[in-house]
């Protein structure tokens, strides 16, 4: 029973951690959709949320992450060390006690996602908003993705 609490613990925390930039990024370009966009710049927001879409919503988020998260979640079993019980979020994503190649690409990850926010706010509006758009519905999607490969690993 540890085992289960420890992975939802590691679901709940990584979910915790998408969240907030999926409501904030999603409110920004709700507002910016709500004061209206050209024709021209219409094309462009669906654009951008297709190919974000895919490529961080399913190639990314539920192809390549989300398997990981859900069998490394589940690996936290009653042998599981305090420390990666209460890292358990930090822990299925690579970021904390893992094999050093591990570790070097997550962070690497993490690292590569801060220089993709500043050149994303260097954009100007609407474009910047836009592209927020497109990455709060991926990471919806990734969630969503997540918690749908949770649910039927544990159901196996």
């Amino acid at each position: 029973m540890t085992g289960r609490l420890s992975a939802s613990w590691a679901m709940v925390g990584v979910t915790l951690l998408f969240a907030e930039p999926t409501l904030r990024l999603g409110a920004r370009a709700a507002r910016t959709i709500a004061a209206g966009l050209a024709p021209g710049e219409w094309v462009g927001l669906v654009a951008i949320a297709v190919v974000l879409l895919y490529v961080e919503g399913h190639r990314a988020l539920q192809k390549r992450l989300g398997p990981k998260v859900v069998a490394k979640a589940l690996s936290l079993g009653d042998e599981a060390s305090p420390s990666s019980v209460v890292l358990a979020p930090l822990f299925v994503l690579s970021l904390v006690h893992a094999k050093r190649r591990e570790l070097l690409h997550a962070w690497i990850g993490v690292f590569s996602i801060g220089i993709a926010v500043v050149v994303v706010r260097a954009l100007p509006e609407p474009w910047r908003s836009m592209v927020d758009g497109g990455v709060a519905l991926s990471l919806l999607w990734g969630l969503v993705s997540l918690w749908v490969q949770f649910l039927a690993a544990l159901h196996e």
